[in-house]
This record gives C-alpha cells, structure tokens and sequence, in this order.
C-alpha cells in the first residue's frame, strides 16, 4: 500500500516541477480581468454554472458568474488565454466581426448582417475604454485584482467610436475611469503589458 503512495507522491510532485518549468508563466497564476457584452444596447448575461465546479470554461480559463475572466494555474502557452481561446471554453466565438455569446436566454450570434435600430451592426472590443483591433488575441493584463486588471467590454453595435466610457461594475466602485487610470508595467517573458 505504502509504494504505491510513494510513486505516484514522486510522480505527481515531479510533473508540477516540469510543469512549471515548462511554463511561459514561470508557476501558477492568478490573473482576472472584468468584462461585459453588449448587443444592439442590451447588456447579456452568460449563461450560468451547473455542477459542483461552480464554473464556465476550463480549469485554466473561465468565469464563475461574476463578469470575470479568471485565469488560474499554469500558462503553457499565451495562446491558451487569448480572448478568442476564453470564448471558446465557454461555449462560444469570438472572431473578427462575429461573435457567439452563451446567454441565459441561448445561444446569440452577431455579425455585420445584423441591425441594431435599422442600421449595420459591427462588432467592436474596448480594453480599458480603447477599441482595440487584433481582439481575438488580446492577452489581459496580469493582474489578480480588477483594477489594475482590464475592464474588457465587448459590443455589437452601430457605433464606430474608437472609444467607450461603459466601466465595468468594479472599477467604478473603486473610482477608476478611463481618463486617468495607471498602472505598472508588467513583463513576463516577451509579453509586455502597461
């Protein structure tokens, strides 16, 4: 009985060694980032957890029904917490111009042929109130309390600002906006974030 404890003690020990070592994180990770999805005007809501993981997504990436991208554990690649890869553990997709959002009410999908008040929608994301282009690879910022982290709104809309002042719940509640929010720089590896 004693052996069989020992090797798989020795092996489970050796693999997180490797496993962290291996790993663009350097260990195990705690980083959040606040976000919202918004469709011709109307805030929506994921869909809700189900089970005893209280969870939506991966062990790595998910949401626990709090508007929150959490990443948890260890990075083996930065293309494993893209915005397009937490999208797609949750059930859905985010690609240039076309999003598929697991709502409580079901499935939604957007894209250019949509209208929102009789006009072409299209499909933007805000990082910090700043529309940025290359969304589906975005990478949020590593940070585990939200601020600094990112407030990410997404919205499908007919809007073409380059800009949004929608703040997530938590950086208002802490008093940040978009004008005079500052952070330090991070890097980790040959990422960098500001």
């Amino acid at each position: 009985m004693i052996i069989p404890i020992i090797l798989s003690t020795l092996y489970l020990s050796g693999y997180t060694i490797y496993e962290n070592f291996i790993s663009i994180s350097g260990g195990p990770v705690h980083w959040h980032a606040d976000y919202q999805v918004w469709a011709c005007g109307e805030k929506l809501d994921l869909i809700d957890p189900k089970g005893i993981t209280n969870k939506i997504g991966s062990a790595v990436l998910h949401e626990h029904e709090d508007d929150r991208i959490h990443i948890e554990g260890t990075v083996i690649d930065w293309n494993d917490i893209t915005l397009r890869k937490y999208f797609e553990v949750i059930g859905g997709e985010l690609e240039k111009g076309h999003l598929i959002y697991p709502t409580k009410n079901g499935i939604i999908e957007y894209e250019g042929e949509n209208l929102c008040d009789n006009q072409e929608g299209t499909l933007k994301v805000y990082v910090n109130g700043k529309a940025v282009e290359d969304y589906e690879n975005y990478l949020i910022y590593p940070d585990a309390y939200v601020p600094p982290g990112d407030c990410i709104i997404i919205k499908f809309d007919s809007d073409d600002s380059t800009e949004t002042d929608i703040l997530c719940d938590t950086w208002a509640v802490a008093g940040w906006n978009y004008v005079n929010f500052a952070r330090r720089e991070i890097n980790i590896g040959d990422k960098r974030w500001f």
